[in-house]
């Protein structure tokens, strides 16, 4: 039998479970923000510097929203929700930028069209994964996700 402590600890850590898959796509936009940051950086590109800049710094909200489920169980995520619109509405405007003039200010180490598609599918498989998040948030958010029921039979088992 488990100590109430470790008890606690396993319930806490379930609960936390439940936004994994929300918590690593977040982290993986912030490193590919940071990346991008850092490429800019190097090429002096203003414009691609501040882009990355100002979605690596929204990104920072959800992460610390989603850090704070480890004590906060409720089902609700709205600044993780809104972030991964936004990234999805960013997303969406790069892919465009990228066949347009301006595409040599965001993006000045795209110079060819191998390039230019490794970026578009890099920000396509963004817009993939923040759907899926966005899916588990709203599952989450409505009580049926699988670890609900996990956590469940878990209290059950411990009474």
């Amino acid at each position: 039998m488990q100590k109430p402590n470790e008890k606690i600890k396993s319930i806490r850590y379930l609960y936390f479970s439940r936004y994994l898959l929300v918590h690593f796509t977040v982290a993986v936009m912030m490193v590919f923000d940071l990346f991008w940051l850092l490429a800019d950086l190097n090429y002096k590109a203003t414009w691609g510097m501040v882009l990355s800049l100002v979605l690596f710094i929204l990104a920072l909200v959800p992460e610390i929203e989603l850090i704070h489920k480890l004590d906060d169980h409720d089902n609700q995520a709205p600044s993780t929700k809104r972030f991964l619109f936004e990234q999805i509405g960013a997303n969406v405007l790069l892919g465009i930028s990228l066949f347009t003039p301006i595409c040599k200010k965001i993006y000045p180490f795209a110079a060819d069209q191998g390039s230019k598609m490794a970026i578009l599918a890099l920000l396509l498989a963004g817009i993939i994964c923040c759907g899926l998040a966005l899916k588990r948030l709203d599952s989450i958010a409505k009580s049926r996700d699988r670890y609900l029921k996990i956590i469940d039979n878990y209290k059950n088992y411990q009474q």
